[in-house]
């Protein structure tokens, strides 16, 4: 029977870490101590397969998954769906709204837990510092970067491909700067959630996923993913784990070396006047 518990809690350790107050240039201090004052942060606890936001919703918070697994998705008029976002502890859950209302559900894979900071909280906070806001742009220039992956996956890549790059994400997401040959990771979701998040039948991503563990690549059983190979899979699905590396927040302010420029030569000099 899905259920959902909710308590109040105060700043806690891991939203500390999120907001990183400390690298307010002399201010971190002030700012802490004003958001334990005003967040009042909700813990949502949810069992599997639990609704946490339905398509049309309004959404009043922002939501910090803690623990546990949750997608997002879209129903189509034949029954089927589209899975649009996975995201595991540590993310933000930032499904698309238009108009704050969301155009996907959300769901709990499994015993989820959720941090909930009402936008009403938020707000006095990113007026008085902007620089907070930072937090919540990098954690969106990172979504969009994973929905441009999945983008070239749905139109080019091939089946083996397509299923190799989202296990290799999913276990660059799981752990992080890993660097050994053989990953193994837990990941709840089912053949047929990752089959609907690459828009494959169930049947056509069974058969893949067999193809790849006849190859002795990737095994999937019992909520465990193992690859035996990242590298060697990495170079089926052309797999580069850079776009899931969130870049400093003042990434523009870098003191890149300026381009060495050749002198004009007479006769380009005299082209251009002609």
């Amino acid at each position: 029977m899905p259920f959902c518990v909710v308590r109040m809690v105060a700043l806690n350790s891991e939203l500390l870490r999120f907001f990183r107050f400390d690298e307010l240039p002399g201010h971190g201090a002030d700012a802490a101590a004003l958001a334990a004052e005003i967040l009042d942060v909700r813990v949502r606890v949810y069992s599997p397969d639990t609704p946490i936001l339905h398509e049309g919703e309004r959404s009043f918070c922002v939501r910090f998954l803690k623990s546990g697994w949750v997608y997002s998705d879209t129903q189509l008029r034949d029954g089927t769906r589209q899975i649009v976002d996975i995201y595991i502890a540590g993310d933000l859950v930032e499904p698309p709204t238009v108009g704050g209302h969301s155009r996907v559900s959300v769901h709990a894979v499994d015993y989820t837990t959720l941090y909930e900071i009402p936008f009403t909280g938020l707000m006095p906070l990113l007026k008085r510092w902007p620089g907070i806001a930072d937090r919540f742009t990098g954690a969106a220039a990172r979504l969009n970067a994973i929905h441009v992956e999945r983008l070239i996956s749905l139109g080019k890549r091939d089946a083996t491909a397509r299923v190799a790059h989202l296990l290799l994400e999913l276990a660059e997401r799981v752990q992080p700067g890993s660097t050994e040959i053989q990953v193994e990771f837990p990941c709840p979701l089912t053949q047929i959630d990752l089959a609907d998040a690459l828009g494959m039948t169930a049947i056509h991503f069974n058969r893949t996923l067999r193809d790849l563990r006849l190859l002795g690549l990737v095994v999937m059983r019992k909520g465990t993913i193992i690859i035996s190979n990242r590298f060697r899979l990495a170079q089926i699905a052309e797999f580069s784990p850079e776009y899931l590396q969130q870049r400093p927040n003042n990434w523009w302010l870098d003191t890149a070396p300026a381009p060495e420029v050749a002198p004009a030569s007479s006769l380009e000099l005299g082209a251009r006047k002609a």
